[in-house]
This record gives structure tokens, C-alpha cells and sequence, in this order.
């Protein structure tokens, strides 16, 4: 169930983990991954397509009164994101890691 749907929980932060298609996982690998974080942790079962890659996956900390969606986009969902990031950082002055960053970014996002 995603976090949308409880009315307990509120968006606050968007987060983007960009990386090629070809590194996508499946969905046993994420739940998994995730599941050797803490055992405090609730994940429910995410979903996968066709193929077993991760679609989406929620995890919960009730502890911590806190909880993320994760999902995987790509093509134009991605590349309309990074339009966005690229219009926000417009006037930012990068350090040379943080072109050096922007630019495999930007490689990785326009890559169909």
C-alpha cells in the first residue's frame, strides 16, 4: 500500500537514485536489500514487472513515525525530472564533483 493512501502520512522530501537501465534490479534484490537495513522496519511486497524488475516497494518505520515510496521511472518520466532539476540548479554555482555529478546525470537520464 503506498503512503498516498494512508492519510497518516504526508510527502515532504522527493529523493532521485538515477543510474543506467541496464543496472535496474528485480525486485527480490530491493525487497532484500532492504530487509537487511533493520528488522524494524515493515516493507510491504513490491511490485515487479513482467519481467521480476522492481517497480515499487514501501517502506515503513512506525518507531520513527516516518516511511518512503520507492519507485522506478524511466524515459520521459526521468528526463522531464532532470528538466526540472536543471531549471532549479540554473543559477547554482557547482563545485567541479558536483559538474562532474550533474553531468553523469544528465548523460544517464537522456539515455533511451
Amino acid at each position: 500500500m503506498s503512503l498516498f493512501e494512508r492519510p497518516e502520512y504526508r510527502w515532504r522530501e522527493t529523493y532521485f537514485v538515477v543510474f543506467p537501465r541496464a543496472n535496474r534490479p528485480g525486485r527480490g534484490q530491493v525487497e532484500a536489500c532492504l530487509r537487511g537495513l533493520d528488522r524494524r522496519y515493515d516493507i510491504t511486497t513490491g511490485r515487479a514487472d513482467e519481467e521480476g524488475r522492481f517497480e515499487s516497494i514501501t517502506l515503513v518505520s512506525p518507531q520513527d513515525f516516518s516511511a518512503m515510496d520507492i519507485t522506478y521511472l524511466e524515459g520521459d518520466d526521468v528526463a522531464e525530472q532532470v528538466a526540472e532539476l536543471h531549471r532549479e540548479l540554473a543559477d547554482s554555482v557547482l563545485t567541479d564533483d558536483e559538474q562532474t555529478k550533474w553531468n553523469r546525470l544528465v548523460a544517464v537520464a537522456t539515455l533511451r
